[in-house]
């Protein structure tokens, strides 16, 4: 099914073809007033969501029992209390989940965190208070995660759950509002700010 998460709550409808646009589920467990991030499908039935301005985020668990979906919450936590993000949408990867903490995030803000799906309160690293990224994009590709920071500065660090292993650092826009999705095609990386938008060769990047 496609899962929607938006002002009201959250949705699941069908993506079958025979029944397409059928309202499986229909929950106001997560109701937030500014919803930017996508939900995040972790597997057995938990679903991670997340928004900016105080939204937090919320672990759910949806059960298919007796012909109909039951939405549960695990886990709900304000954005200083555990993992949660204001505008991109987390990475599941390795069994972790990747995000940029919220600008409310308490004294870890716009860090880069790692975090297990088991308890979001606490955090397997963080990227440091000396480097926080704003509200900038991140995608993972060839095992390396690559952060646009709210200034036009790209991170590249290692894939990795055991630290935060940063490999490469390099400035490529001025930093206008970069909030933009990134894309990445054939080795060559699209990133734009509000004003700019560039091409970056990455194939040769360690």
């Amino acid at each position: 099914m496609y899962v929607y998460c938006a002002i009201g709550g959250v949705a699941g409808v069908s993506a079958d073809q025979e029944s397409a646009g059928q309202i499986h589920f229909a929950s106001t467990v997560f109701n937030r007033n500014v919803i930017a991030p996508s939900p995040l499908y972790l597997g057995d039935g938990r679903l991670f969501v997340t928004a900016g301005y105080g939204g937090g985020s919320m672990m759910l668990n949806i059960d298919y029992t007796g012909g109909s979906f039951t939405v549960e919450p695990l886990q709900s936590l304000k954005p200083d209390e555990g993992l949660a993000s204001e505008q991109q949408t987390p990475l599941f990867h390795n069994g972790h989940i990747f995000a940029i903490l919220p600008k409310d995030g308490g004294s870890l803000r716009n860090q880069f965190v790692c975090a297990h799906p088991d308890d979001l309160t606490k955090f397997v690293w963080t990227s440091g208070k000396t480097r926080r990224f704003g509200l900038g994009p991140y995608i993972l590709a060839d095992n390396k995660f690559y952060i646009l920071s709210d200034d036009g500065i790209l991170t590249v660090i290692k894939a990795g759950t055991g630290e935060y292993h940063e490999l490469a650092q390099v400035k490529i826009l001025e930093g206008h509002d970069a909030w933009g999705p990134m894309a990445l095609v054939e080795g060559r990386l699209l990133a734009r700010d509000s004003r700019r938008l560039v091409c970056i060769d990455i194939r040769k990047q360690p």
